[in-house]
């Protein structure tokens, strides 16, 4: 499969997984009395961001992996040091500016960008044998 037909399906997976899971969320949120549109405002975002987030990783990724095939293996490390510190960057920024804008609810935002690293796991567990998903 191509890379990036594989980095869309998996980002796509992703977003559904990111949204099942943000809906369970919400719904703690209603058990527990404490739902409202900040919750939304916040799980929307969250979800957009860990989306990106991984998408934007996989783009530097596949860019580092073909620098080290073409035998510039530090400036693949390079390419890799810099998206993560530019993501993460970003991320704060972005995440800071919405917490103080008081329409987002923290919990609910950083709550996805949690999530994805299991999420992910999980993806490649049930992933079937052969590359196919």
């Amino acid at each position: 499969m191509d890379s990036r037909k594989e980095l869309i399906n998996k980002t796509l997976l992703l977003a559904a997984a990111e949204t099942v899971c943000a809906l369970i969320m919400t719904g703690v949120f209603a058990l527990a009395g404490r739902l409202d549109a900040s919750v939304w405002l916040g799980a929307l975002a969250g979800v957009i961001l860990a989306c990106a987030d991984y998408f934007v990783m996989a783009l530097y990724a596949y860019t580092a992996s073909d620098k080290a095939v073409r035998g510039d293996v530090s400036g693949g490390k390079r390419v890799m040091t810099a998206s993560y510190i530019g993501r993460l960057a970003v991320l704060f920024g972005v995440l800071f500016v919405l917490v103080k804008s008081g329409r987002v609810n923290a919990i609910a935002a950083i709550v996805p960008l949690a999530l994805m690293r299991f999420i992910l796991t999980g993806i490649e567990f049930f992933k079937k044998k052969g590359g196919a998903q």
